[in-house]
């Protein structure tokens, strides 16, 4: 930051030098780490839940972490729709997965997967980078976020 009050304490003569200034001042520390990916529960093993605010052990079918986000974690309409596989009905979204009550007829589904851990967790976004809830197939921490990164 001390970088960022000397680069504008310096008088600049003409529009173009102050156009560089902050172009190097963007370039110089507008890094930033955000938390990103998409929210899940999905885990092999009871001991992931833990890591996750808002998951359970509590084994359950839920779609494909490969896919994209669960349907019953969309919880708007226009969340549910995008992916085609879910369907929002009486203010829940719900999709194939969410029928399957036993291991069996889950793994039988195209689309789903069994998981140790099921329950809602919150979006990745809503994480600054240092409480990033990181998991294999969930959240990380994007060292690539901001302006210059």
């Amino acid at each position: 930051m001390r970088i960022h009050a000397k680069l504008l304490a310096v008088r600049v003569g003409s529009m173009r030098s102050a156009t560089l200034g902050v172009f190097a001042i963007a370039a110089l520390g507008c890094n930033s780490n955000i938390c990103a990916g998409v929210a899940t529960c999905y885990g092999d093993q009871a001991s992931q839940c833990q890591k996750v605010p808002g998951c359970a052990a509590t084994p359950g079918c839920m779609m494909s972490p490969v896919l994209g986000q669960d349907c019953p974690m969309a919880t708007t309409e226009a969340a549910c729709a995008p992916s085609g596989l879910c369907s929002w009905t009486n203010g829940a979204c719900s999709g194939p997965c969410s029928t399957a009550k036993d291991q069996a007829t889950c793994q039988s589904m195209a689309t789903c997967s069994w998981s140790a851990c099921t329950g809602t967790a919150k979006s990745c976004d809503a994480y600054s980078a240092d409480s990033c809830p990181t998991s294999p197939l969930g959240c990380y921490v994007d060292q690539s976020g901001g302006i210059g990164g």
